[in-house]
């Protein structure tokens, strides 16, 4: 079994990116292990909320404090 997070971004007008994330069920731990430790160097690096959702354009510019 494999543990599946599907996303989309992008304007459906001009073009939407999907993107997928496929997890073995038995190494979930592991995976979500390292998701955890990545959102806590973010926050301390940077200062983003470790609840807060990420999106890459808010990262590049920057607007994704607090």
């Amino acid at each position: 079994m494999h543990l599946v997070y599907v996303d989309d971004s992008g304007d459906s007008r001009n073009g939407t990116i999907l993107t997928a994330l496929l997890v073995p069920d038995h190494r979930w731990n592991d995976v979500l292990a390292a998701w955890l430790e990545g959102r806590r160097e973010i926050h301390r690096e940077f200062g983003v909320p470790k609840t807060k959702e990420l999106h890459a354009n808010e990262l590049y510019k920057g607007a994704l404090h607090r």
